[in-house]
């Protein structure tokens, strides 16, 4: 056992790794240095410039407005497609009903639709005519009714209506809000 002998420690050659960590994390910082800089530049910039550079679009109609202009284009539009006008139909009284109560109204079905208006304060003619009117279009969408040209004029009549007295009843719950 003479002969056995302690193996000698690891000889450094070259360069120290730790000179190349300290100027890797040197560098590192310099360049979040500089982006924060330009970052800091860019900002201060755009609030000196304000909304000038903006492109601002005009304020979008108010809902009964936009409502009642796509039933007047749905009106001037010759009734080809029954099922792709009670398919706009609805989606105008819902987008319309939707954007006055802010809520996620064009993806409900009927039957939900149904329970939505059911805790609105609606007055009773109003709920009476869209739960008719959304029947009407079901059957005409989905079960291959054909409606005749007068149902079809009474349900676009009928369909104004409900948007205008949805409008009136917010309306007077506004005013009753500021007495």
């Amino acid at each position: 056992m003479q002969d056995i002998h302690d193996i000698h420690p690891p000889v450094d050659v070259g360069i120290d790794p730790v000179i190349f960590q300290a100027a890797a994390a040197a560098a590192a910082l310099i360049i979040l240095i500089v982006l924060a800089f330009f970052a800091y530049k860019r900002l201060t910039r755009r609030r000196k410039e304000g909304p000038k550079d903006q492109l601002l679009l005009p304020e979008p109609p108010p809902p009964f407005e936009q409502a009642m202009q796509a039933m007047k284009a749905l009106d001037e539009r010759p009734f080809t497609d029954l099922r792709l006008f009670y398919f706009e139909l609805t989606a105008i009284l819902k987008r319309y009903i939707g954007r006055e109560y802010e809520a996620r109204v064009p993806e409900m079905t009927s039957q939900e639709f149904g329970r939505f208006l059911s805790g609105l304060n609606l007055p009773r003619p109003v709920v009476d005519d869209l739960g008719q009117l959304m029947d009407a279009s079901d059957h005409v969408k989905y079960a291959g009714s054909v409606p005749v040209r007068q149902m079809i004029e009474q349900d676009l009549s009928k369909g104004k209506g409900i948007i205008r007295g949805i409008s009136e009843q917010l309306k007077s719950q506004i005013e009753e809000a500021h007495v």
